[in-house]
């Protein structure tokens, strides 16, 4: 009898260890399981876009090529400069020994690094001036600064010759990175500005005859200036109501989208499909 309450208590101890055992692993098992819940979360996040991406979705960038002299395979890039006294130079040489550099509200003559290397290199560089059309090559963010790139096209269609240069628009010390997206697109449209002075031309635009027939047109067809009277707060639909289209568009980061009018002269900040800001 002693042997057999001895075997059922064995048997009983035996039991107990095996389902703690079970607890004890699947508690171990639930512990790891919710310390990697986290970091799984934390993998599958998307990340918040860069500033620079949210610059190249503000200006893309253009593909030039030499073919042909000066070829712009995508014109709809064009930037009208703001600024008189940025240099360019022939294709094939570097643009970043003369890069103009933006500060201050001007921009600032070139130095005697640049003024040195075009002395040894036998280069010209060439002036351009406002409202002179370049094409956006590349963006750089850095600290204090950003650097734009850019492609220019010197002469006649066909026999233009391929120029490139480079604008350093500097900011306040530690200053650029509490600056909203929108504020340092402000910065920069105090040297680029879309341009659509030649886009139609360039795109297939209408001909000769198409834009005499336009122009003879009476006024009241056409986009009616004086009625363009844009305020923050509208929707798309009512800026087009009043304005008409828009002599160019760009797609900025998000929901956002920019309309740029001749006449008046007007840019309008859309975010989230509402007018933000006029200016």
């Amino acid at each position: 009898m002693r042997e057999q309450v001895s075997h059922r208590d064995s048997q009983l101890e035996d039991l107990n260890m095996r389902t703690g055992l079970k607890y004890s692993f699947f508690a171990l098992a639930l512990a790891l399981l919710s310390q990697s819940l986290p970091l799984v979360h934390a993998q599958t996040a998307p990340a918040a876009p860069s500033l620079q991406e949210q610059l190249e979705a503000q200006y893309p960038l253009a593909k030039l090529t030499s073919a042909g002299g000066c070829t712009v395979t995508n014109p709809e890039t064009a930037m009208a400069l703001q600024q008189g006294g940025i240099g360019a130079l022939p294709q094939k040489t570097s643009s970043a020994a003369c890069a103009a550099h933006y500060r201050n509200g001007r921009i600032t003559k070139t130095g005697f690094k640049c003024n040195y290397w075009l002395e040894m290199t036998k280069q010209a560089l060439v002036a351009l001036q406002k409202g002179d059309k370049v094409f956006p090559t590349k963006i750089e963010t850095a600290k204090d600064d950003i650097k734009i790139s850019f492609g220019y096209c010197s002469g006649d269609p066909g026999q233009a010759a391929l120029y490139t240069g480079q604008v350093v628009v500097e900011f306040p010390k530690d200053s650029l990175k509490g600056l909203s997206v929108t504020q340092v697109e402000d910065k920069l449209a105090e040297v680029f500005t879309p341009d659509s002075g030649d886009q139609q031309q360039a795109q297939g635009g209408p001909g000769p005859a198409q834009q005499a027939e336009e122009q003879a047109q009476p006024a009241g067809n056409g986009t009616a200036s004086s009625a363009c009277n844009v305020q923050v707060g509208q929707t798309v639909d009512q800026v087009l109501a009043a304005c008409g289209q828009p002599s160019n568009q760009l797609k900025g980061a998000g929901a956002k989208q920019l309309f740029f009018y001749k006449d008046p002269k007007l840019k309008v900040t859309i975010v989230n499909g509402k007018v933000a800001d006029i200016d």
